[in-house]
């Protein structure tokens, strides 16, 4: 999976801010941000459109 420059940089301000005072080096900051797009991608699924007015009405009661 290939990650645009600017995504990465957006992954490393936040995993910086989550971890002061430690040091990850370039290849490992790849390696975790496609872990973490992986694992999403294996558990977000989209809601089918023909499911769509159904989950409309359980979030409106």
């Amino acid at each position: 999976m290939q990650l645009t420059r600017e995504a990465l940089t957006e992954y490393e301000a936040l995993w910086r801010k989550d971890h002061p005072n430690k040091e990850i080096d370039r290849q490992a900051l790849i390696n975790e941000a496609e872990r973490i797009l992986c694992t999403v991608k294996a558990v977000f699924k989209p809601i089918p459109t023909e499911d769509e007015d159904e989950y409309k009405a359980l979030l409106q009661n």
